[in-house]
C-alpha cells in the first residue's frame, strides 16, 4: 500500500512539475513577443522610435564617451502622402515595406535601423568615425533610391530628405544628438 501510494504521489508531482514548466516556457515565450511588439515597428519590422532611444541612451551612457563615436541619419520620404492620396494606404504601406527593405540592403550589419514616424525613418551608426561612416551611408542611400520603386505593376521614384547629426561630448549627448 505505501507504494502504491508513493507511485501515485509521485506521478502526481512529476505531473505537476511538467505542467509548471510547460506554463513557464508560454510564459517566457509570451514575454518575447510583447517585447518584440514593444520594440518593433510593426508594419516595417524595423526597430521603432523607443528602440532607437534606448541604443542612444545606451551609448551615452557610457562614463567615457569618444567624441564622433556615434552619428544619427534621419530620412524623410518627399511626396510620400501623394502615394496615399492616389492609390490608397494599402499600397503606401507596401511602399514603406519596400523602403525598410532597401534601407536594410543598405545599412551596415551594425547599424541599427529604424522607422521612427509615418514616413521617417533612422539609421544610427556607433564606432571609430561615425560621422565619416553616416556621410558615405547617406550617400548609399541617395544612390539606392534613385532606382524607381515597384508598386501594383508601376514605377514610382522617392526622394528622400536625409539629415546627419554626430555626437559631441556633454552630459547631454543622447537627447542633443536625438533633438
Amino acid at each position: 500500500a505505501y507504494a502504491a501510494w508513493t507511485a501515485l504521489l509521485l506521478m502526481i508531482v512529476s505531473a505537476a512539475t511538467l505542467l509548471a514548466m510547460r506554463h513557464a516556457s508560454k510564459l517566457i515565450l509570451a514575454e518575447e513577443d510583447m517585447r518584440k511588439a514593444a520594440e518593433t515597428d510593426p508594419l516595417t519590422e524595423l526597430k521603432n522610435r523607443r528602440s532607437l532611444r534606448e541604443a542612444i541612451d545606451t551609448h551615452c551612457a557610457g562614463v567615457k564617451v569618444a567624441e564622433n563615436s556615434l552619428a544619427l541619419l534621419t530620412l524623410d520620404l518627399r511626396d510620400f502622402g501623394r502615394v496615399n492620396d492616389l492609390l490608397g494606404q494599402d499600397a503606401g504601406d507596401a511602399l514603406l515595406r519596400l523602403v525598410a527593405d532597401r534601407l536594410r540592403g543598405v545599412a551596415a550589419d551594425d547599424m541599427l535601423v529604424a522607422r521612427v514616424g509615418g514616413d521617417e525613418f533612422s539609421l544610427l551608426i556607433h564606432g571609430d568615425d561615425a560621422l565619416s561612416k553616416a556621410f558615405g551611408t547617406a550617400r548609399l542611400i541617395v544612390e539606392a533610391f534613385l532606382q524607381a520603386f515597384g508598386l501594383r505593376g508601376h514605377t514610382y521614384l522617392m526622394k528622400v530628405a536625409i539629415g546627419i547629426a554626430s555626437l559631441e561630448l556633454s552630459p547631454a549627448a543622447g537627447s542633443e544628438l536625438w533633438r
